[in-house]
């Protein structure tokens, strides 16, 4: 969610969308695959080392490295799903969307 709002947003939801049957916020069924993978992923990185031991500094750290893994994690596969456009510079708002 923080990598979804701060990066990929860019802190700017248009509610139009976000309630729209078929806006941009819509994903495939109503899940967000590339979270879901985000958080599998990060999942294991922070409960593995609790039963593999090469894992166990994660395990020790599990809240810190879950954030930043997903973070880290999330902001790639959307960079990869948006085609390296994820940094481009944000449109300005109009009037209307203030």
């Amino acid at each position: 969610m923080l990598a979804q709002y701060f990066l990929i947003s860019k802190t700017t939801i248009d509610l139009n969308e976000l309630y729209a049957k078929k806006g941009k916020y819509n994903y495939k069924n109503g899940f967000n695959v590339n979270a879901i993978i985000t958080m599998i992923i990060a999942g294991f990185l922070c409960l593995g080392g609790n039963f593999i031991p090469l894992l166990k500094p994660l395990y020790d750290m599990s809240w810190f490295v879950g954030i930043i893994s997903a973070f880290i994690i999330y902001t790639v596969i959307e960079w990869q799903h948006s085609k390296g456009t994820l940094f481009a510079k944000a449109p300005k708002l109009n009037e209307e969307n203030r």
